[in-house]
């Protein structure tokens, strides 16, 4: 409908240019004459050539061909009515020019031949080539698109009918041809958001237009263009005004003092206040307007079509305006509505507004109602394949495998599939599409297909599965790629002690990490979470005991190839990024700080992923790129659950780069000497440059993933050095804050039992040293340790409210509750010899004895000491 639309501007352009060239020749002396003493004596006689005039105008020539340049990259739509003027002035300036003597032109002192005017007017010609150049790429641009089956818009052919309701079109265009015009009938298409309304809408029109019906005069109508109810009534009756213009003037002239009675408005144009002048003072009803105006509709023998669309856009009194506009306002006996709404959404906008029954009200509007059912999923799915098999030949197979390709896999709807309309499936493809062919040769069509739903349908998940990958997913052992070699390949995590991998497969994702992320902070539920849950285990399936691509996303080192277009705004290109790295050490310090400043820092880490460190060409350039990396992996960022004060890096692959599996990084840079790979590991642990809580926890994972003995640290030396850095904090930290925590969760460690050939299960355990250095570090600040070990009702559901108890990590620190008693009692002896300085180990050594002895979770007990009853009133108990 908007290329007929378009074509009527383009005549009413074309009509005007004619209009106004007419009057210039009819009227060309006069207008000479007063060109002549307005422009050409006072300005243009005065232009003297000289070569400063020269200059000027050779600068405006440049100005000129930038600007161009500039309008046509940028796009820049001119307007048609801009370009007919220029094309009207330069058709004037070309008859005076070559074919009319009746002025002479200045020309450029240094090239008489050519005229100063000659300048301006080449401008103006390269506007209007400029905005033919851009009108043609637009339309060869939608027309490929439209090929494609791609552009996001209603349509209006029935060759592009692929839900098959030209039948109920035809029927319906029926319908409306054989209404009498005895009585206004309106006729409602209604169907939930994406059914496809607007394109019934559409091929209604086009159906009745084939069938020559001259006497029926269509009328589109969207009220959502307007501002208010206002607004609606007088767009819709101007509208209607302009189409009987044609028609009967009379009656144009009556419309207007019609809607300006019911309105109450005063005459908006001259025409219309002449024609109120005429009434010669009458005052007649509204009632009696009305009826004259039906009278005069009956004698033009002629039926209106109005089609309204967008009704469930407008707001509850809006929807209720037009309702009374159907019915009693415009309800005219030759007046047919065709109106497109969502049933749901009227009755909702007519409850708001306190209509009674509003769920019937449309029901005694409507003659008739045609219900668009919802696109089933077999056919969503099916439009999908048949849309990738055009622009996608070589993957015939993949697409096949990927959809089921049986009549029982694409009849049957599941209804877990996350596209639900045909327009989403459109706006889907017109990204997708560009995306996969510029990286098909480097990623697995399934993966790439899904990973870019989960972008469509759910970006917040998309993006945390980029920001953190090592907390959402975790490695499965059991995963072999297409050679058959098994690789670590992540699948979703699950919070506490790591599962059996085969009963992993069993497991809900709601009860994952990113099942309850998705959940309780991203608040996805119902049929969205079914269809979240259906993408993330198509992709991270736990321990499918299959073969995978070795493009998959599952594996490491191919995960990030799948999230490149995530940097959006804040990328850094290839190019600038291998500039810099190819720079010293501080200058690439340096480097990184500033993209810091910049909020790139996602970008850079993503750029870091891509390096081939294997390809680098010595041990020099090997080196400065793991620097690099823990430098961009111990930046500052706001403390929040996951990341603990710095920005971290993927512990996957700093262990593939640096464990040294099979000697490979030992005989690329060090000539096989492995001990040199090892000195430069330990000295990156030891580093004071580095964040030491990076480094713990890298070899906190590192260690609860060791496989084999052929790492560059064994289990040994990794323990020790995090030991080390939880016993180096406690040395250097003068005031507890929430990093000793921190640490001492780095020395909990997953271990694996064999239980089998080819199976295991794991537990966790904390290494015991790890207990012994905290207990000191406590003892040291002891008041403020104890004011933390109490539990308030909040930190656990007590029956009585005022119940007090000791946190369950005391348990873990001290083992079991006799040895923390065992420890209470020894710091109250210290304190009574005055060997310890402590002003609540009185009082918290009684409440925990009462505690002890009540055999009870909780007791009430009265804390006098300030800092503990200021946290019982606050109720802010956070780690240290």
């Amino acid at each position: 409908m908007k290329t007929r639309s378009a074509n009527h501007i383009i005549k009413k352009e074309t009509r005007i240019l004619l209009v106004v060239t007419a009057l210039v020749i009819v009227f060309l002396d006069p207008l000479e004459r007063m060109f002549n003493a307005i422009v050409v004596d006072p300005i243009l006689s005065q232009v003297q050539s000289s070569l400063s005039v020269d200059f000027i105008l050779l600068g405006f020539l440049f100005w000129m061909l930038y600007d161009s340049w500039r309008k046509f990259t940028k796009r820049t739509d001119m307007g048609r009515g801009y370009v007919a003027t220029l094309v009207f002035i330069l058709g004037c300036y070309v008859h005076y020019r070559f074919f009319a003597n009746t002025y002479t032109l200045t020309g450029f002192s240094s090239f008489p031949g050519i005229t100063y005017l000659d300048m301006v007017m080449g401008y103006g010609l390269l506007l209007v080539l400029v905005s033919f150049l851009q009108r043609m790429m637009r339309n060869k641009n939608s027309t490929a698109d439209q090929a494609a089956g791609l552009l996001d818009e209603p349509i209006d052919d029935e060759e592009e009918d692929i839900l098959k309701r030209m039948p109920k079109v035809r029927l319906l265009a029926d319908e409306i041809i054989a209404a009498s015009n005895k009585h206004s009938i309106a006729f409602g298409v209604t169907g939930e958001w994406g059914s496809g309304k607007t394109s019934f809408l559409n091929l209604v029109e086009r159906e009745l237009e084939k069938r020559g019906q001259g006497d029926l005069l269509v009328l589109n109508f969207n009220p959502w263009l307007n501002l208010g109810t206002t607004t609606i009534i007088q767009e819709f009756f101007e509208l209607l005004r302009l189409k009987i213009r044609p028609e009967s003037y009379d009656l144009y002239m009556d419309m207007g003092k019609y809607s300006r009675n019911i309105l109450k408005l005063s005459p908006s144009s001259l025409f219309q206040f002449l024609g109120h002048l005429l009434d010669f003072g009458k005052n007649d009803s509204v009632t009696e307007d009305f009826k004259r105006i039906n009278t005069s509709l009956k004698r033009l023998g002629k039926k209106f079509l109005i089609v309204l669309d967008d009704m469930d856009r407008l707001k509850a009194d809006e929807v209720f305006e037009i309702l009374k506009l159907i019915r009693n306002t415009a309800n005219f006996d030759n007046f047919i509505y065709l109106v497109a709404y969502d049933k749901t959404y009227i009755s909702e906008s007519l409850n708001k507004i306190g209509i009674p029954k509003n769920e019937k009200f449309a029901e005694k509007i409507f003659l008739k109602e045609e219900n668009l059912l919802p696109i089933t999923e077999a056919r969503i799915k099916k439009f999908l394949s048949d849309r990738l098999k055009e622009e996608l030949p070589s993957r015939l197979k993949e697409i096949d495998n990927y959809f089921g390709y049986t009549m029982r896999s694409l009849t049957g709807d599941k209804g877990d599939f996350c596209l639900k309309h045909i327009r989403d499936v459109k706006r889907f493809l017109q990204n997708f599409l560009s995306e996969y062919k510029k990286i098909e040769q480097e990623v697995d069509f399934k993966d790439y297909l899904n990973i870019k739903l989960l972008k469509f349908k759910f970006y917040d998940v998309y993006r945390v599965l980029f920001l953190d990958p090592h907390y959402y997913l975790s490695p499965s052992q059991n995963t072999s790629n297409a050679s058959g070699v098994h690789r670590d390949a992540r699948q979703l995590a699950y919070e506490g002690e790591t599962k059996n991998e085969y009963r992993n497969r069993f497991l809900k994702f709601e009860d994952s990490r990113l099942g309850i992320h998705a959940t309780e902070v991203l608040r996805i539920h119902g049929d969205s979470l079914k269809d979240l849950q259906k993408l993330v285990s198509d992709i991270f399936r736990n321990n499918t005991y299959g073969s995978k691509s070795h493009l998959s996303i599952v594996f490491s080192s191919h995960y990030y190839r799948y999230f490149q277009d995530i940097l959006e705004e804040h990328e850094i290109s290839e190019l600038v990024f291998n500039t810099e790295i190819e720079k010293d050490l501080d200058s690439i310090q340096n480097t990184i700080s500033k993209w810091k400043e910049q909020g790139k820092l996602d970008a850079v880490r993503a750029r870091f992923y891509e390096v081939k460190t294997y390809e680098l060409p010595d041990r020099k350039s090997f080196e400065k790129i793991i620097k690099a990396t823990f430098f961009l992996a111990s930046m500052e960022r706001e403390n929040d659950k996951y990341h603990m004060g710095y920005y971290g890096y993927d512990p996957v692959s700093l262990r593939n780069i640096i464990g040294d599996h099979d000697n490979i990084v030992s005989n690329k840079f060090y000539d096989g000497q492995r001990e040199k790979l090892k000195d430069f590991v330990e000295n990156l642990m030891h580093s004071k440059e580095y964040s030491t809580m990076f480094c713990a926890n890298l070899l906190n994972w590192w260690y609860s993933h060791y496989h084999g003995e052929n790492w560059i640290l064994s289990k040994k030396e990794i323990k020790q050095y995090i030991l080390n850095s939880f016993k180096n904090y406690t040395k250097k930290v003068t005031v507890p804050d929430g990093d000793v925590w921190n640490y001492y969760s780095n020395c909990l460690v997953t271990e694996w039992d064999p239980t089998g050939p080819s199976s295991r299960t794991s537990r966790k355990e904390r290494f015991l040293e790890a207990n012994y250095i905290f207990i000191a570090f406590i003892e040291n600040y002891l008041d403020h340790f104890l004011v933390k070990f109490i539990q308030t009702p909040r930190m656990y559901g007590f029956d009585g409210a005022d119940k007090l108890g000791i946190i369950s990590i005391v348990n873990d620190i001290f083992e079991n509750r006799s040895n923390f008693m065992d420890f209470l009692n020894d710091m109250k002896q210290k304190k009574d010899k005055g060997n310890l300085a402590s002003e609540f180990i009185d009082e918290y050594h009684e409440f925990a004895t009462q505690l002890l002895a009540s055999g009870d979770e909780g007791i009430v007990f009265d804390f006098k000491y300030p800092p503990a009853r200021e946290a019982l009133e606050s109720h802010v108990w956070q780690r240290a």
